[in-house]
């Protein structure tokens, strides 16, 4: 399977991509690299003195918590002597006076004098009912305070001790007591209960308090020598912390002098913290060595962080540069003309569709050199592509008629001499060859849309159309102008315009004149028209209705102009068939095919479009008719778009009406598309014959049809009724008719002839593709694009209007075939009958012809006058005369 190409844009973001990718790698090397090997440079010092910084740190609160549980001890000592000989509970609510009525412990002194010799206890309290009323050492202004309803100390109060029954640690508190000489307190209460289980521990048993005071000082005084510290380079801070602010408030600090909160905070960060009494209370201890670590500073840091960023972002600018200056893509919308008048350009293949049938894999490969070709000639002219008016083909919009005439010169002569079908030459040998038609229109009448959401500016008016219309009579390898081209083209320099012809368009009353414009100085130029021209086949005269025609013209507006004639001025029959006899049959076949090629359209008749029933006698017409009648069921209705359709259609009607013996019925006509070629079905192909109703014992009747429709024989049920009359919503019909349009630019069957046809191609296109995912369907849709050479928007409307056509052309085909089978059948009888000379009456008088002229008439025929049974109605009539 191809791998799709990166278009520029893709591969420009792809680079962007990866340098910017190599520069985040190269500025993240440059920055990690430094900082990683200074951090490898000093990995063990750190190692090291965090190892120091977390002995100290837990030595100096080992010390601390072991101080604290002495406290705690104590309080649970006084709490035994209390319960040993308590004699009466105070009551909970009472006054000071009353709580400490009959409350009197003789041993409390001695047990207090103990506890005090060998730990730092400031303050010794027993509290009945919550009154201080036995103190160590004595402190008389502490003396029978009420502790139970002092909340000054924090939390938990005093009422949360007593319904928690729970020791309480409070502090460190700063000169909570005044009175004593500490200015760091630690604080353990204690609530003792007259109750032997836990469960009777309530405010009714409740005793009083037994607190103890531990003077931080006095331990920090003994534990924190400044010598140990200093010989061991280490500072400490111990601290606690605001409960509502989280303001750091340092209890001692190795400085001595007191930091603001933000140096505390970093010396924290710095440092080794250890909390002392965990989670419970706010008391911390932090050491940090004094020689820090030669860690990168701020300062370091950013100059590291800016040379990096600056380096790669030099690098990703010079790497940009390049990669805009190797991949810069083209801004088609600013070169587009955004205003009329403009010069439109339409390039494209002769004979795409028959080189996409004969060899579709090989032409894949052509169609993306091709492409990539037209592209850089955009590029290097300056000029915008717009929306594709024909499949296979390139519309290009310059603001000048030079810039557009000049593009398709430079891409004929790189076609000439830089081919790019090899591989179509080596499969199909000259038949492989391909040519570019170019078609360059000076337009007036347009509109230009700039849409800036999807950054597109679109042509749209009368003057596209005929641009499209007159790209199907260009010239191959030549560049073929409008008049009003013309005008702007004689102010070129070195050119050369001669005239090609004046045809027909479709849609526009008058007769228009084309012309050829060439560079004589360029060899590759006269050289791609010489190729073309020997690839075409010869000249064709024709001197009655059609314009003389040179060598390098294109034999399809031959056909348009006869047509075209009969439509605006009716001629007789004799006068067309002098017309068709002046041209050579042999070499109108060739040409005619050669153009069919060319546009993917079939061959065009020239000079009227008599039936050849009217060169055989009555009977032999008859029995034609008669024969052709049973015609297959079909949704496909084709009608005629133009006068000049139902000017042959009443023609023929009349024509055999008159020579007709029997009259059982109306006759009526019946449009038939002929195809020889390789591509849609054009004007010339399409052939109008009549069918009759025929009477009921008469065989090989068929059913009859109005004028331009096939009806059945039967009316068929109710789902056949359904399926060939489909229910199509309105916006679809729109747009499918829309799209049609484009496609049908020398067509001479309406939309309404095959809408149902069109429909069902669509539906099932759009059923058959919406299981797949999104990415799926876009790769489907880009191989239907390439394949059908038709627009990447509207995927599914342009696929359904080519698929019709195209099938249209190949059912077409086969019956060209049969009828050319018939033909050699029918001159193999004739040949056998009359060996010598044969005489025919013609349908006009009694005149006898030669054998030529019937030879040549047969030989002119279309496909569908054969029939089946033509060689029956051939001998037929020869009995008859």
């Amino acid at each position: 399977m191809r791998e799709k190409k990166l278009t520029p844009r893709q591969r420009r973001t792809h680079c962007f991509i990866g340098l910017g990718i190599f520069c985040a790698i190269f500025m993240a090397v440059f920055i990690s690299v430094p900082i990683a090997l200074y951090e490898a440079r000093h990995q063990r010092m750190r190692d090291a003195r965090w190892r120091e910084e977390v002995t100290e740190a837990e030595k100096l609160v080992s010390v601390f918590t072991d101080a604290m549980n002495g406290v705690i001890s104590t309080v649970y000592a006084h709490e035994g002597l209390v319960m040993g000989s308590i004699k009466v509970i105070p009551p909970f609510n009472a006054s000071v006076e009353a709580r400490t009525k009959n409350q009197n412990f003789p041993g409390f002194n001695l047990v207090a004098s103990y506890f005090n010799s060998s730990q730092h206890l400031a303050l010794q309290v027993l509290a009945p009912g919550g009154v201080a009323l036995h103190l160590f050492p004595m402190v008389n202004t502490i003396l029978m305070r009420d502790f139970l309803n002092d909340y000054s100390m924090g939390s938990p109060t005093p009422i949360q001790t007593v319904d928690t029954a729970r020791t309480a640690v409070l502090g460190p508190l700063y000169n909570s007591l005044p009175s004593l000489n500490a200015l760091w307190q630690l604080f353990v209460r204690g609530s003792i209960y007259n109750a032997t289980r836990v469960a009777d521990e309530t405010r009714v048993n409740f005793w009083g308090f037994s607190i103890a005071v531990l003077s931080l000082d006095s331990l920090m005084d003994e534990n924190l020598r400044g010598t140990h510290f200093w010989k061991n380079e280490m500072e400490y801070l111990i601290y606690t912390t605001d409960e509502t602010s989280q303001r750091i408030i340092p209890i001692r600090f190795s400085r001595g002098k007191n930091l603001t909160d933000e140096g505390f905070r970093k010396f924290i960060e710095t440092g080794t913290t250890r909390s002392v009494l965990g989670s419970s209370r706010a008391w911390y201890v932090c050491m940090r060595g004094n020689h820090q670590d030669n860690n990168p500073t701020k300062t370091t840091i950013a100059l590291i962080v800016v040379f990096a960023v600056l380096l790669s972002i030099l690098i990703f600018t010079g790497g940009a540069s390049a990669v805009l200056l190797c991949l810069k893509e083209y801004d088609g919308v600013a070169h587009a003309p955004k205003v009329t008048p403009f010069a439109l350009a339409v390039i494209g293949l002769c004979n795409a569709e028959r080189l996409w049938e004969l060899a579709p894999d090989h032409m894949l490969v052509v169609s993306e050199r091709l492409a990539a070709l037209q592209r850089r000639h955009i590029i290097r002219h300056n000029v915008y592509e717009a929306m594709q008016l024909h499949p296979y083909s390139t519309t290009v919009a310059a603001r000048s008629v030079d810039a557009a005439v000049r593009i398709c010169f430079s891409l004929i002569e790189e076609l000439q001499s830089q081919p790019i079908d090899e591989p179509l030459r080596e499969l199909l040998g000259e038949d492989g060859s391909i040519f570019i038609a170019c078609a360059v229109h000076w337009c007036m009448d347009a509109t230009v849309r700039v849409e800036s959401s999807s950054d597109t500016v679109r042509y749209e008016g009368p003057d596209l159309v005929y641009c499209g219309r007159m790209w199907m009579f260009a010239a191959p390898n030549k560049v073929t102008i409008s008049r009003a081209a013309r005008e702007m083209a004689l102010q070129m320099e070195g050119v050369q315009i001669v005239p090609l012809a004046s045809v027909f368009l479709r849609g526009v009353e008058k007769r228009q004149e084309l012309f050829t414009v060439t560079n004589p100085q360029s060899k590759r130029l006269a050289q791609a028209s010489r190729c073309a021209g020997e690839r075409v086949g010869p000249t064709m005269q024709c001197s009655s209705l059609v314009t003389e025609l040179r060598q390098d013209d294109n034999p399809l507006s031959l056909g348009r102009e006869a047509f075209a004639s009969a439509s605006l001025c009716p001629v007789n029959v004799a006068e067309l068939r002098a017309a068709a006899s002046s041209v050579s049959s042999a070499g109108l076949g060739k040409e005619v095919a050669e153009v069919g090629g060319r546009r993917g359209g079939n061959g065009v008749r020239v000079g009227g479009d008599d039936s050849p029933e009217q060169y055989l006698p009555d009977g032999k017409r008859r029995r034609k008719h008669s024969s052709q009648s049973n015609v297959p069921k079909t949704l496909i209705e084709l009608l005629p778009t133009e006068a000049v359709e139902m000017y042959r259609l009443s023609m023929d009607e009349s024509r055999t009406r008159a020579h007709s013996t029997t009259a059982d019925g109306e006759q009526q006509g019946r449009t038939i598309v002929k195809g020889c070629g390789h591509g849609p079905v054009t004007r010339g192909s399409t052939t109008v014959w009549n069918i009759k109703k025929a009477r009921p014992n008469e065989k090989n009747s068929g059913a009859s049809s109005d004028t331009g429709h096939v009806e059945d024989s039967h009316e068929g049920d109710i789902v056949t009724e359904a399926m060939r009359r489909p229910i199509i919503p309105a916006f679809v019909d729109a747009h499918l008719r829309a799209i049609f349009e484009r496609h049908a630019v020398i067509l001479d069957f309406s939309y309404n002839s095959v809408r149902t046809v069109v429909f069902y191609f669509y539906s099932a296109f759009k059923l058959l593709l919406k299981p797949l995912a999104a990415p799926e369907r876009n790769n489907v849709f880009r191989r239907l694009v390439i394949a059908f050479g038709i627009p990447s928007e509207n995927v599914l409307e342009h696929l359904a209007v080519r698929c019709v056509l195209r099938y249209i052309r190949q059912s077409e085909e086969v019956r060209s075939m049969l009828w050319n089978r018939e033909q050699q059948m029918r001159l193999r009888s004739l040949a056998k009958s009359a060996p010598t000379s044969l005489v025919m009456v013609d349908s006009s008088s009694t005149n006898p012809v030669s054998e030529d002229s019937l030879v040549g008439s047969l030989t002119n025929c279309p496909a569908e006058h054969g029939g089946p049974n033509a060689e029956d109605s051939w001998r037929d009539g020869k009995t008859q005369e």
